[in-house]
């Protein structure tokens, strides 16, 4: 349980930029996000999921933020679940 407090909370210091003096990167945000949310942490999962999205530490990859997505969203992380609404509606042409 420790671990995976100080992964969630290294992850969003490092992402917000509070962590250290010289802003580290989103690499390294989103890496020790990605333990969090490998750990089940929802609120880990739909940052990370955001991360591969939007290709923000990571390489894009829509498929891994999916899943990211689905798993923050069945632990019923309301903004997990309301980006899943988003992007899986079908695109209007």
């Amino acid at each position: 349980m420790k671990i995976r407090f100080f992964a969630i909370l290294t992850g969003a210091l490092l992402a917000s930029g509070c962590a250290v003096q010289e802003y580290p990167g989103d690499r390294e945000a989103a890496r020790w996000m990605g333990y969090a949310a490998e750990e089940g942490n929802a609120y880990a999962q739909y940052n990370y999921a955001m991360c591969c999205l939007h290709g923000e530490g990571v390489a894009k990859d829509r498929k891994m933020a999916m899943h990211y997505l689905r798993l923050a969203a069945s632990s019923g992380y309301q903004e997990a679940v309301e980006a899943l609404k988003r992007l899986e509606k079908p695109s209007v042409k």
